[in-house]
């Protein structure tokens, strides 16, 4: 399971697995590539992705409202009706896939290690919070201080649902600068044996990396990332922050740009698109 932050590179790993011959999903069964998001493809099984969305919103969330909910009330998701739609698409879209990727997978870990019994092995690319924020920025013009917000939130959501599980943390600049030191560390990490094509990955493009910094990650932020590779889970975001979350989700539902238009006072412009 490949879980992390949007826009930190998780579908950037996806694509580039898949072209060493690891099963993604099937073609038809994959999220569209779009043009401004992932021109390259998400890597995204599209029904995962919504039931996630469902997930979320059965608790009151959304991916960029993720309220603080208790995880054992995520986890009893998988024995309602969701639960059943998950076991469909276990059965129907899953089977023989050997990595699942989707950066909701942070908010509902919890649903997915009671429906798969914990089986789960994770791979969670990293990238830091400054680039995120300024893509998160440029894609759902959602302000940067609440991207990098959102940034902790998922960290902290993950470290705290992923306790006992294995996991390997890897670098979205280290991805970039060595994708086969890096490729080959996930493989061996999840012992997959890839049964496709005996081919290399396409070369990274760097084109489509619009926002860079070699600032060092704020030593908050990166307190959480170790604890998070160490199976160490941290008291998460300050409370003024997880009520801002509240209140952004529990106000405006799914609906990204009054999430902008709230936060920064800016009238509403067209729809955004959701990030990945």
């Amino acid at each position: 399971m490949v879980a992390g932050m949007h826009r930190s590179g998780t579908s950037l790993l996806a694509q580039a697995l898949a072209a060493r011959g690891v099963a993604i999903g099937r073609p038809e069964h994959l999220m569209p590539a779009s043009e401004t998001s992932n021109p390259v493809g998400h890597g995204e099984i599209l029904r995962v992705a919504r039931l996630n969305d469902d997930v979320l919103a059965a608790v009151g969330a959304h991916w960029a409202g993720p309220i603080d909910v208790a995880d054992h009330e995520i986890a009893a998701l998988a024995d309602t009706e969701l639960g059943d739609d998950g076991r469909r698409v276990l059965a129907e879209e899953l089977a023989g896939v050997e990595l699942v990727k989707d950066p909701r997978f942070c908010l509902t870990l919890p649903f997915w290690r009671r429906l798969l019994e914990d089986r789960i092995t994770l791979v969670v690319p990293w990238r830091h919070p400054a680039e995120v924020a300024g893509s998160l920025s440029a894609r759902n013009r959602l302000p940067e201080d609440f991207g990098r917000l959102l940034w902790a939130v998922y960290h902290h959501r993950l470290a705290r649902a992923a306790v006992g599980l294995e996991r390997l943390v890897v670098s979205h600049r280290e991805l970039l600068d060595q994708p086969e030191v890096i490729l080959d560390t996930v493989l061996r990490f999840t012992g997959s044996t890839p049964t496709g094509p005996d081919t290399q990955p396409s070369p990274l493009d760097r084109s489509l990396i619009h926002h860079h910094t070699d600032a060092p990650v704020d030593a908050d932020l990166q307190q959480l990332l170790d604890a998070l590779a160490a199976d160490r889970p941290t008291a998460g975001p300050d409370v003024a922050e997880s009520q801002l979350l509240f209140q952004v989700a529990s106000t405006l539902g799914n609906d990204h740009d009054r999430v902008r238009a709230v936060l920064t006072g800016q009238p509403r412009r067209e729809p955004a698109r959701e990030a990945d």
